[in-house]
């Protein structure tokens, strides 16, 4: 089995493991906000230098944050004993919103499962 992410780097950016419902809350949170807070200062610094390529570090951030977010999700589609490419159905519309309230309020999978053992 594998081993389940201790350290909050792990927890963001690496797709093995199960997270908990707590953790997927917060770390989603904090995500969006993040994203939120890169795109609103990359609109701040290219308004303020008048050149688009100011916002190059704004869409390094929303990508990074893209990719940590569909690292949480992972994790906590396998504590649900899903694979991770079941996030593809939020590309369906309403599907992506109905499959985060479900993995928010979902409970875990008991014991051990393919994807590690229980939190």
């Amino acid at each position: 089995t594998q081993q389940n992410p201790t350290t909050l780097l792990q927890k963001l950016f690496w797709i093995d493991g199960r997270i908990g419902r707590l953790s997927f809350v917060l770390l989603s949170v904090g995500q969006y906000f993040f994203v939120i807070l890169g795109l609103v200062a990359g609109d701040a610094v290219s308004r303020s230098v008048g050149s688009e390529m100011a916002f190059v570090p704004a869409i390094v951030v929303v990508c990074t944050f893209l990719w940590s977010h569909v690292a949480v999700t992972a994790k906590r589609l396998h504590d649900r004993d899903r694979s991770g490419w079941w996030q593809l159905l939020a590309v369906v519309p309403v599907m992506g919103f109905v499959q985060m309230l479900f993995l928010a309020f979902a409970s875990e999978t008991p014991g051990p499962n393919r994807f590690g053992d229980a939190l």
